[in-house]
Order: C-alpha cells, then structure tokens, then sequence
C-alpha cells in the first residue's frame, strides 16, 4: 500500500461541501480517497472514503462516499472504547468489472478507528497517516487482508487485527 502515486485530481469524484481530500491509497490497480469535513461545532468529522479502479487509463469509481449523520468524534483513549486501540467500524468488498489487465477480483476498505494511545498505525509493515479524527481507510486487493498493528509513542505493539469483509463468503460446514 502506498500514500504516493496519481494526485487527487486523478479521481473522478466531489464529495460533500467543505470536505477536503486528506489522504489516498493505491494498490495495484485499485485506490481508494478519503475526505474530511468538520462539523460546525468542531466535535466531530464527516469521512467519506471513495473506491476507484484502473481501466485502461483512467481511474472508475465504483462506490463509497456515504457518511454517518452523527460524524466520526475525535480520538479517545482505549479506557473509553472498552479497552481497544484499534476497531473496525465497516468494512466492504466491490467485485472488479471486467478490465483488459487479469489481477485479484476483489477490491477491500476497512475503516479502521484508533485509540488516543496509537502514535503510528501500519498495514502489513507499511506506515499509514494517522489524522486527528483517528480514522485510517485500509485498501487491499485479493482474498488475504493485511495485518494492522498500532503502535505507541514509544514504538511498543499496542494492537494487531486483521478485517475481514462484510461479505466474504463462508465455507459450508461438513456434517
């Protein structure tokens, strides 16, 4: 997973009034594009995260952009979230249309929430930006989705998790 790559201007998307672009990911040929846009009272964010497709040379949205009515609230501690520092608030899987390139037929995001405590957050070993709202978007093309870890200021293992997509089919049980 990589921050780096097309600009913004890229992707083929306007998400609501107000809400800046703040961070994007690519892999292979997927991407996904996230936007923030603070509440009037400053309690709360509004994150959109957008998921986009390479074919032929051009980048296809193919979903995202909905947003909760009560807004992401900034970043507690893990003594307020039951002890966690890393959550899963939804995760979703987009079946890639047919594309002249072969590659995984699976497009994942996980929105990933973290506690006060997490000072870096990494997918797989690769370090992801981390902004105040505490809400990372985890991009993953293929079946197998990479392993998050947060980490304090100190560099020790606060937490790991691995997301699972919502509609992942599951294996039939033997009788």
């Amino acid at each position: 997973m990589i921050a780096e790559g097309p600009g913004y201007a890229a992707f083929p998307v306007t998400a609501g009034p107000g809400a800046q672009p703040v961070y994007r990911a690519v892999v292979d040929d997927a991407a996904a594009v996230e936007f923030v846009e603070m509440s009037p009272d400053l309690a709360s964010h509004a994150v959109e995260t957008f998921v986009f497709q390479r074919i032929r040379a051009a980048w296809v949205l193919l979903g995202g952009g909905a947003t909760r009515d009560e807004g992401v609230p900034h970043r507690v501690p893990a003594a307020q979230r039951d002890g966690l520092h890393l959550t899963v608030s939804q995760t979703y899987v987009t079946r890639k249309r047919k594309a002249p390139l072969l590659g995984p037929r699976h497009i994942s995001l996980a929105e990933v929430h973290v506690s006060l405590e997490t000072r870096t957050v990494t997918a797989d070993g690769v370090p992801l930006p981390l902004a105040a709202h505490g809400c990372v978007p985890v991009l993953w093309s293929g079946r197998r989705p990479p392993l998050v870890e947060a980490r304090a200021s100190s560099g020790a293992l606060l937490a790991t998790l691995r997301p699972t997509p919502a509609d992942r089919p599951r294996p039939a049980k033997a009788r």
